[in-house]
């Protein structure tokens, strides 16, 4: 049997106290998890490169621990002279050598 809460003026909260069963908006609210952090204002733009181009700049994103995408926008901002986010700068690795445990102290 269907309930029509909608034509006696129901609330959400209403039904979900007649029926038991919670209101969408709070089955959602529940579910969401945390995503990656926001990079700031940015639109989506769609590019199709040639193979050697991408598989370049798969290369430089491994090489720095960025995304292809953090690559192409440095890449893009360098070439019109624009200020680069630091979210596009190679991410710092670290390049010391361990010392030998017979040559510490």
């Amino acid at each position: 049997m269907q309930f029509r809460f909608h034509l006696l003026g129901a609330s959400p909260s209403l039904i979900g106290l007649i029926t038991g069963i919670k209101p969408v908006m709070e089955i959602r609210r529940e579910r969401r998890k945390p995503g990656r952090p926001a990079k700031g204002d940015r639109v989506f733009t769609g590019v199709r490169l040639p193979r050697e181009y991408r598989a370049a700049a798969e290369a430089l994103a491994r090489r720095d621990g960025l995304d292809v995408t953090d690559v192409v926008t440095r890449m893009v901002g360098e070439s019109l002279g624009l200020p680069i986010p630091d979210y596009c700068l190679p991410k710092p690795t670290s390049q010391q050598e361990e010392l030998p445990l017979n040559k510490a102290s």
